[in-house]
């Protein structure tokens, strides 16, 4: 894209929106292939993000996943702040069908979320 000069860790299109998992924690309007709002709340890199259901969830290097939801005004907002143990520095998402969340981790561990966000430990290296 013209204009986007920072890496790229992940990315995900959802409601007509590129969201980027990078440094510079953006969100770009497919039709106008502009940046239209910036990630603010994650004091790291934003390394993972995921559209699931209708809410945008991003994983960053400062242990946290932030749930993020639209206002009325179309911008996001967080929803839900998840903080995880210094070790669990999160990698990566994966939705799986009944509002099931695995979150994998640097360290190996894999935490598996449901509806409630009270994760459950399925695997720790």
């Amino acid at each position: 894209m013209k204009g986007y000069t920072r890496a790229v860790l992940s990315l995900v299109v959802g409601a007509n929106r590129l969201y980027f998992g990078s440094m510079d924690k953006t969100v770009w309007d497919l039709q106008a292939l502009q940046c239209v709002q910036i990630l603010n709340g994650h004091a790291d890199v934003v390394m993972s993000v995921l559209c699931w259901d209708s809410f945008l969830l991003s994983g960053t290097l400062d242990n946290t996943i932030k749930v993020w939801a639209a206002t009325e005004s179309g911008n996001l907002s967080i929803f839900l702040m998840l903080f995880l143990a210094r070790s669990m520095i999160q990698s990566h998402f994966y939705a799986l069908p009944g509002f099931h969340l695995i979150v994998t981790s640097l360290s190996g561990t894999i935490l598996s979320y449901f509806a409630t966000c009270v994760p459950m430990l399925l695997f720790v290296d």
